[in-house]
């Protein structure tokens, strides 16, 4: 039997998903549904989609973001949101399947926040996003609760 992965969230962060690959958004929402069920989800499939959703007022607390795309590249993104004053402050995580040097390095010089190299088994992937959930919460500022 296979062992379920607690939930470790209080708070239900809203998280914007942007990724070309149908398969690997599916078993994203798939992975954030078992670790995060409170948590919001909007899925853009190109990161020039993601940015008119963002610039038309998407209001989202993390953003997941795919390496390789077609069109604007992941460090595409990822310079323009870090470009942006009103989206800056945006904790953005890069997923890849390449665990390349240069591609951390590009990362890291563009100010992201982490980068995860997609693990290639589905329990494993709920396992990554488990963790980077519980990163989120321990990294987020605490909300003044009136």
């Amino acid at each position: 039997m296979r062992s379920t992965p607690q939930s470790c969230c209080t708070l239900s962060p809203h998280i914007l998903l942007i990724d070309d690959n149908p398969l690997d958004r599916e078993l994203t929402e798939l992975a954030l549904l078992e670790v995060a069920p409170g948590s919001s989800l909007t899925l853009a499939e190109s990161g020039i989609q993601a940015m008119q959703l963002l610039w038309a007022g998407l209001r989202t607390d993390l953003i997941l973001l795919d390496v390789n795309m077609p069109g604007m590249h992941g460090f595409d993104v990822l310079q323009a949101l870090r470009a942006d004053t009103s989206l800056n402050h945006i904790p953005v995580v890069m997923l890849s399947t390449s665990g390349a040097e240069r591609d951390r390095a590009q990362a890291q010089a563009l100010e992201v926040d982490g980068y995860m190299v997609k693990a290639s088994r589905f329990e494993a992937y709920v396992q990554q996003m488990l963790g980077l959930m519980r990163w989120y919460h321990a990294a987020a500022p605490l909300q003044t609760l009136a």
